[in-house]
């Protein structure tokens, strides 16, 4: 430590006259741009800030379109929106229209019928006119006319049954500017001959009205399928059991569908006359553990807990 204690008596005393070193700002770094490049990315950057600006001023501004302005409403959306805001009117829909899970088995059904891959006319003609007559026993569902060719009923199920959608075409038919629709089976009726793929025309049927059958026949219906069901059980057959117990359920949903949503009830347009009852008022006191925000642990508070009963049914004008 000597020679430790001799260096610091020749440095201490001159620590004074040295110099502090100056620590200078560092040079920005040039990257060679002229004065009109560097005016010009200026610019550019003051106008990027400014549509920024204006883009956050319109995102925060409330917009207010006039009803006047308003475009028209969507007939798909509209006609959706009207269907299934009402139980009742999705019901009655269903009861002409088979729903699409009913429709992926129809289909595969119908073309099970078809015993060839391509149809000519009278195939098609005979195969609407038994499904017409004979139905789909197994859906509770028919064809509802089987005069395909005549006339065109895929227009009538297209078109717009409204009392705005009836004025609209008639003014087109008056004025000449009526729309044809061409027939989608035109190549059959223009050439008996021709042949359409199964798979076509059953999608074609499917678009055109599938009534259910009414309910007496449903009721025999389903009878039949439990009698077929007992049978079945009895011999140990647990597939035909599946099957025949999937049908009956199926059309006793279809059957009872319409009594869910009263679907046959009357409207009387009389006012039901309200019952009177007496409210009497609670206030109970309750605990409830808690998590104090202050110190983090859980503690037990207790407050006030309002609350009301109704009490008697009485009806108006009776003591």
């Amino acid at each position: 430590k000597v020679k430790e204690r001799l260096k610091a008596d020749e440095v201490v005393p001159n620590l004074d006259k040295v110099s502090a070193v100056k620590v200078g700002r560092p040079k920005p770094k040039d990257h060679g741009f002229s004065v009109l490049e560097r005016q010009c990315i200026r610019t550019a950057m003051e106008i990027r800030q400014k549509r920024r600006k204006e883009e956050e001023a319109l995102l925060s501004r409330s917009i207010r379109v006039a009803p006047e302005v308003l475009p028209p409403d969507c007939k798909v959306f509209k006609w959706n929106r009207e269907r299934w805001s009402d139980p009742r009117r999705k019901v009655q829909h269903e009861l002409t229209r088979p729903t699409p899970w009913e429709k992926m088995e129809l289909r595969s059904f119908i073309e099970k019928k078809c015993e060839k891959k391509q149809l000519n006319k009278e195939d098609v003609q005979a195969l609407a006119k038994e499904l017409s007559e004979k139905g789909l026993e197994e859906f509770g569902r028919f064809l509802k006319s089987h005069e395909i060719f005549e006339g065109n009923p895929w227009e009538e199920t297209s078109q717009d049954t409204s009392a705005l959608g009836m004025s609209l075409r008639l003014h087109n038919e008056k004025s000449g500017q009526a729309e044809v629709q061409v027939h989608p089976l035109e190549s059959l009726r223009q050439d008996p001959e021709a042949t359409m793929p199964a798979a076509a025309v059953s999608n074609l049927l499917l678009q055109l009205e599938w009534p259910r059958y009414d309910d007496d026949f449903l009721e025999k219906r389903i009878a039949e399928l439990y009698d077929d069901l007992r049978r079945a059980d009895f011999q140990g057959d647990k597939e035909a059991v599946v099957k025949y117990r999937t049908q009956a359920l199926r059309l006793e949903g279809a059957k009872s569908l319409k009594e869910h949503v009263e679907l046959n009830r009357k409207e009387t347009g009389k006012v039901t006359e309200k019952g009177r009852f007496d409210v009497f008022p609670q206030t109970v006191i309750r605990s409830k553990r808690q998590i104090d925000e202050s110190t983090g642990r859980i503690v037990l508070k207790v407050g006030m807990d309002l609350r009301s009963t109704s009490m008697g049914t009485i009806r108006r004008g009776v003591a």
